[in-house]
């Protein structure tokens, strides 16, 4: 006895072939994984921290408000740039590194520094700025970022 098998195997390569192609450029995934992640930091500033809240700021103290949100202008700074290999997610905002990693920021050219804080000046010669992390990935974010990356190498749609 005598067994003959057969693979009609044209709608494989021809899916493998396709598969390769989007390989090759993976931009539109990339670019959909960078907004995710800038979603997220949206959310991050909306809900004070994530997953932790971030300590409150002086101005939000004495004058209420959210912290790192009085002009949202650090909220609203965030852009996507999407490449074959990676999403960079940044801002040009010059103080968002402080925020984010937290530090000291001392008087340079004057004795002191001097900031409003409510309705009056104050004067120190240092502060210290606690780490406020809003660039962060949450674990929410990991299987929205997957499923770009499946549905664009499967489907070819970002």
């Amino acid at each position: 006895m005598q067994l003959h098998v057969t693979v009609e195997d044209g709608e494989v390569r021809a899916m493998l072939g396709k598969l390769t192609g989007r390989m090759a450029n993976p931009t539109p995934a990339m670019r959909v994984i960078g907004e995710v992640v800038r979603t997220s930091i949206e959310r991050n500033f909306e809900a004070g921290g994530r997953p932790d809240k971030w300590p409150l700021s002086g101005r939000v103290k004495s004058e209420g408000g959210q912290t790192l949100t009085d002009k949202a202008i650090l909220r609203r700074s965030f852009t996507v740039r999407a490449y074959p290999d990676r999403a960079e997610i940044g801002t040009n905002v010059k103080y968002a590194a402080i925020h984010q990693l937290g530090g000291v920021i001392s008087a340079k050219n004057r004795p002191y520094l001097r900031f409003k804080i409510g309705d009056r000046f104050v004067s120190k010669k240092s502060v210290t700025i606690p780490a406020r992390p809003f660039m962060m990935v949450q674990d929410d974010d990991w299987p929205k970022m997957t499923q770009a990356l499946g549905k664009f190498f499967v489907d070819g749609t970002a």
